[in-house]
């Protein structure tokens, strides 16, 4: 998929996440950002969140007392995640070449965003992009589903969510490929655009899995020296 291609499918995907989506993912993700990160930040720190999406969980943390940027490489997502968290900063760019140097405190990244990265290299990236970015001693947290998760969960083959409204329907499904440890997500959506007139937008993209060891030999190549994984479910509730 060609990089415009991708901003585009974002873009056509931020309305919906914002108005579906947005806040039922930042309730369930916030708790964990408050838990694993916020104690440890000192007040009014600087904080990245990287691929910020619609800016829920951004406006949570700014309610907390921080000062944080959003960065994502959809424009449309950051026109309403300006909505959301008015008092942030925001910036469009891609997670694979942003450049800061020494600025934040601490760098999160929620919602399986990292899983969009699809070379081990790119990956490595990013992760050195988060280093340079973080002041010393700063803090990393973000979420990557396993394998297990997707084939399990996310990638079945079936439909694995869905709803109809009065004024949208949409569905979710994709395939996993255990061999390349790449998946496939199509989200069809169909949105009442006047009387008895429906849109139909099919957004389709690829995501990688990484193996826990491929994520924690990466984070210390590019100087990551402490480093704790959590299993969501079990250690997070």
């Amino acid at each position: 998929m060609k990089l415009a291609e991708k901003h585009l499918n974002y873009d056509k995907f931020a309305w919906f996440y914002n108005q579906y989506w947005g806040k039922k993912y930042c309730d369930s993700a916030f708790p964990c950002i408050e838990q694993l990160l916020l104690p440890y930040l000192s007040e009014q720190a600087k904080v990245l969140d990287l691929c910020c999406g619609t800016g829920q969980i951004m406006q949570n943390v700014i309610a907390k007392g921080f000062r944080v940027t959003g960065l994502d490489i959809s424009k449309d997502m950051l026109e309403f995640a300006k909505q959301n968290a008015p008092s942030g900063n925001f910036v469009i760019d891609d997670a694979r070449s942003f450049s800061f140097s020494s600025t934040f405190q601490a760098v999160y990244s929620t919602h399986s965003s990292l899983n969009h990265i699809l070379h081990l290299n790119e990956l490595t990236s990013v992760f050195k992009n988060v280093y340079t970015a973080l002041v010393e001693n700063g803090i990393f947290v973000f979420d990557m589903p396993s394998e297990e998760r997707y084939q399990s969960e996310i990638l079945t083959g079936k439909v694995t969510d869905g709803d109809v409204k009065k004024d949208y329907a949409y569905a979710v499904g994709g395939q996993y490929d255990s061999e390349q440890k790449t998946g496939y997500i199509n989200i069809t959506i169909f949105d009442l655009i006047s009387d008895n007139s429906w849109q139909r937008s099919d957004i389709n993209w690829l995501v990688r899995c990484y193996s826990e060891q491929e994520i924690k030999s990466t984070l210390e190549k590019v100087g990551f020296t402490k480093i704790d994984v959590y299993d969501g479910g079990k250690d997070l509730g």
